[in-house]
């Protein structure tokens, strides 16, 4: 994961950067495998769509994580929610 912090003005900051598709992939798998062990107990089947959409999440958290890291800011400090201008699929 490549990730940049551009500071626009005293609350504002850009983070932009990338992610490989292969880290995708890994938290897919590891996500699927979870709940294949998780349906054994409980019978309940979900969609590789959902678990798709849950590891994007997971690791666009992660990538808004380490943006305020490198900024170094606290979460807490943060007022409102990130805005998002541009997110692309290869």
């Amino acid at each position: 994961m490549k990730v940049t912090v551009e500071k626009i003005d005293d609350i504002n900051l850009i983070i932009s950067g990338t992610i490989d598709d292969k880290k995708t992939e890994e938290k897919f798998a590891r996500l699927k495998e979870q709940a294949a062990n998780e349906a054994k107990d409980t019978s309940e089947v979900i969609s590789d769509e959902t678990i798709r959409q849950k590891a994007e999440s997971e690791i666009l958290t992660e990538f808004i994580e380490s943006g305020l890291k490198e900024a170094d800011i606290d979460v807490d400090d943060i007022l409102g929610q990130p805005r998002f201008i541009k997110d692309e699929k290869r």
